[in-house]
This record gives C-alpha cells, structure tokens and sequence, in this order.
C-alpha cells in the first residue's frame, strides 16, 4: 500500500522539523481517514440499493414457500450480492438452536438498522406464524 512509503518519506523529509512533521503526518492521517469513510459510504449505498430488490424477492419467495426462514435461504442462495451474505447470516440465525442469541449478536453485527428489523421480523414470524388479513400479510411487507 502507499501508506507505509508515503510515511517514511515523510520522516526523511520533515525529520528535523517537528512542527512540519506532525503537521504532515495529521494531514496523512486526515486523508487516510477520509478515503475510508468513502469507501465505506460506498459500500453502505450499494448495500441498501440491493435490499430493496433483496426484500422484494423474499416477498416473493414467501408467499411460494409460506416459510420465512426458506425463502431467505432460497433468495440467498440465488444472488452473488453483497446483501446475500447478510441473507444467509440470517437464515443461520433462524436455524441455529438458539436463535434469539445469536439474534442479539446480529444485532450488534449488522451493517444497518433495516437489516436489524428485518431480522427481528423474520424470527418473529418464525416462531409465532403470519397473520393475515384480506388484503395481504401482516409480517412481511
């Protein structure tokens, strides 16, 4: 990485000057710092893009299946998407022999507050069933 190359050049550089010096490592600092934030923006955008089709295809899938915990399998399994693999996280959660700590866990996990609720709700209606009424599900929307 340029990290480590820009550092040293940067000592070499400034090292008698410890006032430029700590001025240009703050400002390697800044710009590394900002150049993560960036990339994890990036990530955070396309991630929430793809749930929106992701959520869809669950809608879809549960309505064929009539069981939350397949359908997040089988839409999982389905897509070479980032958010597939918090599908499938969830589907492990669902499964697992105790899935209200591992639920938890999730929730200290998950990349976003949309990705927490629909975890809650799938475990929700996992365990106690969907309600319907005569215009659709209450459980997934």
């Amino acid at each position: 990485m340029l990290l480590i190359p820009l550092t040293i050049l940067i000592i070499v550089v400034a090292h008698s000057n410890a006032l430029l010096l700590s001025i240009l490592i703050l400002f390697e600092v800044f710009m590394v710092d900002t150049l993560i934030d960036g990339m994890v923006g990036k990530l955070d955008n396309k991630l929430l893009k793809e749930q929106v089709e992701f959520f869809s295809e669950i809608r879809h899938a549960y309505h064929e299946y009539n069981m939350v915990e397949e359908a997040i399998y089988e839409v999982s399994q389905n897509d070479e998407l980032e958010v597939s693999r918090q599908g499938e996280k969830i589907y492990e959660i669902l499964i697992s022999d105790n899935p209200e700590e591992e639920l938890e866990k999730y929730y200290d996990v998950a990349p976003n507050s949309y990705l927490k609720e629909f975890a809650g709700i799938s475990y929700l209606t996992r365990e106690f069933g969907d309600r319907k009424t005569p215009e659709r599900s209450i459980s997934l929307p």
